[in-house]
């Protein structure tokens, strides 16, 4: 299926227009904005410029990253096509809430960014390293 026949579908599907970009998602999308995907870091980016993400991975394949998991991102793999209309519907009718949900979501899964997150990483790591049993390798033979 090529992407105009692809973007044809949706189009007839979804009341919304559709295109496919090659820019990055952060760039490009807005508030109140619909991104359809099957990456991780395409919702991340949507949702932090407070779109709405609707995640395409197919039915059986396990999602990558258990925070793609959350309520807040609508999973296509869960929805018939047409019974995603209504739940987007439902997110633009308070945008408001659903920001404060996104903030909230990224508050409790990327609560360490920067120089706080190698600050915590060094801090696991010491901890981790201070054990008085010996930690071998798999190559290790005992």
């Amino acid at each position: 299926m090529t992407k105009a026949t692809l973007a044809s579908l949706a189009t007839e599907l979804l009341p919304y227009p559709f295109e496919f970009i090659a820019e990055r998602v952060a760039v490009y999308c807005r508030r109140g904005d619909v991104v359809l995907c099957c990456s991780s870091g395409v919702a991340l980016d949507g949702l932090k410029n407070g779109a709405i993400v609707v995640d395409l991975t197919a039915p059986g394949v396990d999602l990558n990253y258990y925070y793609l998991q959350d309520e807040l991102i609508i999973k296509q793999r869960e929805h018939a096509i047409r019974e995603i209309i209504p739940l987007v519907s439902a997110f633009q009718l308070d945008l408001k809430a659903y920001e404060q949900r996104a903030k909230l979501f990224f508050a409790e899964w990327m609560s360490y960014t920067g120089l706080q997150a190698l600050q915590r990483i060094a801090s696991i790591l010491d901890e981790e390293l201070k054990s008085t049993a010996i930690i071998y390798d798999r190559w290790q033979r005992t």
